[in-house]
């Protein structure tokens, strides 16, 4: 593979070039397809991780990889990182037959803020890439205040040329929040005239509604969000959670399940979804909460989900159910498995039900392996006594095989019956 860096117009601007050897087994390798790899580090600097890994990668599938460390830092705009991916692209082109590479397969892959500058790319380049892949990208002006300098709003540039796009983030991300990605995402939506643009309006329009921009988007700790529409400050969330910020929530209400809307410290609007349980997961609810050594732990953050709710809907034993706090939920969905750990249970279908039936089982198991275990222990030495006493008292007569055999009978009925008691459970 040959390696070399082009500097660019920008001091410190470079652009590293990865290009796999051609070979006669492989001739579709002749005309490769390429992508240029924008690292991130929130324009003050151009991180490592994100781009030689990425671009080797990628040239490991047979890809002309570039990867571009642009202008970043204090006293930089951002029309510098801008004029650098444009020259980027307008090198990759122009050299695009010498270095093997299909014009019209040349994509770009951005991350965070080297994903804002791949946006930027795919909606004010003067070359656009063919497609676009952008990873927890920064896409606001909003986030300029963590950023080395101010950046525009790319939502607002995306048109019908913008190249088809794929995006992935994190809702758990806290310094690029996934906003940034649903904004984009609805931006793509409207400006290619998706199926799902003219059903949204529908829907709205039916139902008197319109669509606003949402500022300052922010999720409360306790089950709500919220966030300014028009200059209003505007609240949503569980009945709890607006008596928590000081809305004013009438008493008597018979809504055990609502959601609330509050403009402007007001309670506005009141809705009582109807929420139909599957059966599939009642099942494995009721499995999980039924057994006395488990408590499940409930990890995701929906302000619905509360205990009054599971109890009444699923008619278990809540109180066994632990909510944690939001931090150590967090924490709790970013435990990843350890790959290399032992397969505890194989299960056939996804579900709640099959993995609490596997939880559930082994636990019965064990319980009934141990019971098992210690009632016949118990019977044997219960039986060598009783012959040590019947020696010592010189009653040997009554060790009769017809005896020993009604002995041994007896002390079956307990096995039994914790073999059907497992079954059952």
């Amino acid at each position: 593979m040959k390696t070399f860096e082009l500097k660019l117009r920008n001091d410190g601007a470079t652009l590293t070039v990865y290009l796999p050897d051609a070979s006669r087994e492989m001739p579709r390798m002749a005309i490769k397809p390429a992508i240029l790899v924008i690292p991130g580090g929130g324009y003050h600097m151009c991180s490592d991780r994100e781009a030689e890994p990425i671009a080797l990668a990628y040239a490991s599938k047979g890809f002309a990889a570039f990867v571009l460390r642009y202008s970043v830092g204090e006293g930089k705009c951002f029309e510098m990182p801008l004029a650098d991916v444009n020259e980027a692209m307008e090198i990759i082109h122009a050299n695009a037959e010498e270095w093997g590479v299909n014009k019209e397969k040349i994509a770009s892959i951005g991350f965070s803020a080297g994903g804002h500058l791949c946006a930027a790319l795919a909606t004010m380049g003067n070359i656009r890439p063919n497609a676009s892949i952008l990873v927890y990208p920064c896409i606001l002006e909003s986030i300029s205040d963590i950023l080395a300098f101010p950046v525009p709003s790319l939502d607002e540039k995306v048109d019908e040329n913008t190249p088809a796009t794929f995006i992935t983030a994190s809702r758990e991300d806290t310094c690029v929040p996934i906003k940034h990605s649903l904004a984009y995402a609805t931006a793509l939506v409207v400006a290619n005239n998706s199926g799902l643009a003219p059903i949204f309006t529908q829907v709205l329009e039916s139902r008197n509604g319109r669509h606003y921009d949402v500022e300052d988007f922010r999720v409360y700790d306790n089950d709500g969000i919220g966030g300014v529409v028009c200059d209003e400050s505007v609240l949503v969330g569980s009945m709890s959670f607006m008596r928590d910020m000081g809305v004013d929530v009438p008493e008597g209400l018979k809504v055990h399940q609502a959601i609330c809307v509050s403009v402007d410290g007001e309670l506005c609007g009141l809705f009582a979804p109807s929420y139909e349980s599957a059966r599939v997961s009642a099942m494995g609810i009721t499995a999980l909460c039924s057994n006395r050594g488990l408590n499940p732990i409930v990890v995701e953050e929906d302000f619905m989900l509360t205990e009054s709710f599971i109890r009444g809907k699923f008619g278990v034993r809540s109180r066994r159910v632990v909510f944690p706090e939001p931090e150590i939920r967090q924490e709790l969905r970013a435990i990843e498995a350890d790959e290399e750990a032992p397969a505890l249970a194989l299960m056939t279908r996804q579900g709640l039900a099959p993995m609490a039936y596997a939880v559930t089982g082994a636990r019965t198991l064990r319980t009934a392996c141990v019971w098992g275990v210690a009632i016949h222990l118990a019977a044997g030495v219960l039986g060598v006594a009783m012959m040590l006493v019947l020696t010592w008292f010189g009653s040997l007569h009554l060790l009769t095989p017809a005896n020993m055999f009604l002995y041994e009978l007896l002390w079956l009925v307990p096995g039994l019956l914790i073999t059907e008691w497992t079954r059952s459970v």
